[in-house]
């Protein structure tokens, strides 16, 4: 995964997140959830907290090296949200985020699972860019 925006080491990173037209802050409508990267031998795995969803709330899509990953939560309308809530700090209706992948990655063997608030994405890496750590004998 290249450079970019926010990452380049370990080869995962150029995440940036889009956030639509217009101030989406003060809209509250758009947000940026946090990422936690992990690298292991064979695999990357992106855990992306996103609480208060469905699995059938996200949409992941590959075009080219460009991984996205985005949610569009339906909620209640202004009127009946203005009925319930004293109270209402944020809204967390939709997101967009995209990674960039590199070469090591096998971006047909992408797979995603949904638990308990983090969708975990799992980047399998290409067998020929797994390398097992070994030891090398000093002579």
């Amino acid at each position: 995964m290249g450079g970019g925006y926010g990452h380049s080491a370990k080869g995962m990173g150029g995440h940036a997140g889009r956030f639509g037209q217009g101030n989406p802050w003060m809209r509250g409508a758009w947000f940026q959830p946090p990422v936690n990267i992990e690298e292991l031998e064979d695999r990357y795995l992106l855990h992306l907290a996103a609480p208060g969803r469905n699995k059938s709330d996200f949409q992941l899509s590959v075009a080219g090296d460009v991984l996205t990953i985005s949610s569009r939560k339906q909620e209640e309308s202004d009127l009946a949200a203005a009925q319930n809530w004293t109270r209402r700090e944020f809204r967390t209706v939709a997101f967009e985020r995209q990674f960039q992948l590199n070469e090591k990655i096998d971006a047909d063997g992408i797979t995603a699972s949904y638990t308990d608030g983090v969708l975990v994405v799992t980047l399998p890496k290409h067998a020929s860019a797994h390398t097992p750590a070994r030891d090398v004998f000093v002579a």
